[in-house]
């Protein structure tokens, strides 16, 4: 008795070559084990003490994708019995998330600053420097800010 069985790509429909299909059958122990090849094909034979009737658990490893278990689910019958799996891509590399700083070295409002521009939304007296404002000031002044929000919050 054989497993014919072909692995493709979830998402893309692709066969995918040399990934690693096993069957264990449940009853005996035994193992037997076939890597795909550039069709997604493998023949996985079930030789030896294996009985009509074993169940087998079927597994699919492959670099990249989530591993493919069918636990118990199939059963040794007299034919060759054809299986299509689809393996699923494990997620594309992503940073690791960072979080915010906790502390902000500013002041929201109340630092006074002699010579800066007014900016859109700003105070009416543009000398007043309000924090949630501060991307829409050129470098220069922002290099201002920042100095006067060091002396002040040390």
């Amino acid at each position: 008795m054989t497993f014919k069985v072909t692995i493709t790509d979830s998402i893309t429909g692709q066969p995918i070559q040399g990934a690693l299909v096993g069957a264990n059958d449940e009853i005996t122990g035994q193992s037997f084990l076939r890597s795909t090849d550039g069709e997604g094909y493998a023949d996985v034979a079930m030789l030896g003490a294996v009985h009509i009737g074993d169940r087998v658990t079927l597994f699919v490893l492959k670099d990249g994708y989530q591993q493919h278990i069918k636990g118990d689910a199939l059963i040794v019958t007299s034919g060759d019995q054809t299986l299509t799996v689809a393996l699923v891509a494990l997620r594309p590399f992503e940073p690791a998330f960072q979080a915010a700083p906790r502390v902000w070295k500013g002041n929201m409002c109340g630092v006074r600053i002699l010579g800066l521009p007014p900016v859109p939304g700003g105070a009416t007296n543009p000398s007043l420097v309000l924090s949630w404002l501060y991307p829409r000031y050129n470098d220069v002044d922002r290099a201002k800010i920042r100095v006067a929000w060091k002396g002040e919050t040390t």
